[in-house]
């Protein structure tokens, strides 16, 4: 007889439920916090032709239009899917194995916030893999809305493809790999901590207060996830941002440009010659803005739709 893997049925529903709520929750958090990103991204590597955040809106409006702000969306929005999947399930298998042989459980039996936090970072780090070539496109795309670059006219994600292999190879679409694995690793392992740590700061302060009869297994309401994200989002790019500057700045570089200026050392040194300590903070306003409302919606979207899915059962 044929052997034949089997998965249950209930199993297979749960993992596409929880992928489809992770899935829809980053595609609303990407389309909400595109036109911020854009301008971050500007502001870091083309920042000597803007005055500041509002000049950087305002003549990336005036060249492109209110279409500029969302350049370089397509390619995250393709790639949601699998990259949700990479980082959830890498997480969740990481924490399986931390929890079996670390459990380290609290006294209300809750999964350990160290556990999290290395469960975090480690799916952060694994993810970098796969973001890294549709964060390069995205950010070269974004980079060329600017004045001195406006006769590339509306390049799009395939001829931007098309260009790096031709230049460079498939190695090509892995420039920046190391700092974007050094950011995601980091900040992933803060992400998860800090929302997590925020629910149940939340909850407990709501069980204190009611009977602990009628709220057993509290849920966090809406309002506080809202919250939790945002401060998840501050927290990632209060720790990490100094490695998107360097990622976004190598990313750009010409592709006749130095070879050595796309090693980390070299490009902080490079950065550092330019603009000082200042050079790894460029953009840090809308990225910090960009954050609170797209880890709010994300994960809200996400932990709303999950609970949802668990009802319908």
């Amino acid at each position: 007889k044929q052997m034949m893997l089997s998965v249950p049925e209930p199993l297979l529903g749960v993992v596409a439920q929880e992928l489809l709520a992770g899935t829809i929750g980053s595609c609303a958090g990407m389309i909400v916090g595109q036109p911020l990103d854009t301008v971050k991204v500007l502001l870091q590597t083309r920042g000597a032709l803007y005055s500041g955040v509002f000049d950087c809106f305002a003549q990336t409006l005036r060249w492109g239009g209110i279409r500029s702000l969302w350049t370089g969306l397509v390619p995250p929005l393709i790639a949601n899917a699998p990259l949700s999947a990479i980082l959830f399930g890498s997480y969740e298998h990481m924490l399986r194995i931390l929890e079996t042989n670390y459990p380290n459980r609290s006294v209300s039996n809750e999964i350990s916030l160290t556990n999290m936090s290395v469960a975090g970072a480690w799916a952060g780090g694994v993810r970098a893999f796969v973001l890294t070539p549709v964060d390069l496109i995205k950010c070269r795309l974004q980079s060329a809305q600017s004045a001195e670059r406006s006769h590339l006219g509306n390049r799009g994600s395939l001829s931007c493809a098309r260009d790096i292999f031709l230049s460079r190879g498939v190695g090509g679409f892995f420039v920046g790999l190391w700092a974007t694995f050094y950011r995601d690793s980091i900040s992933y392992g803060f992400y998860f901590l800090t929302y997590e740590s925020v629910k149940r700061k939340f909850t407990r302060r709501r069980q204190d207060d009611h009977d602990a009869v009628d709220y057993p297994h509290s849920t966090p309401s809406i309002p506080v996830r809202l919250f939790a994200g945002s401060l998840a989002g501050i927290a990632v790019w209060a720790t990490t941002y100094p490695f998107d500057c360097i990622k976004s700045v190598i990313q750009t570089l010409p592709n006749d440009s130095n070879p050595k200026h796309r090693r980390i050392y070299h490009c902080v040194q490079m950065m550092y010659r330019k603009n000082g300590f200042r050079s790894f903070w460029i953009g840090f306003t809308p990225a910090i803005a960009r954050s609170i409302p797209v880890n709010a919606v994300c994960l809200c979207v996400y932990e709303q739709l999950v609970t949802s899915f668990r009802q319908n059962r």
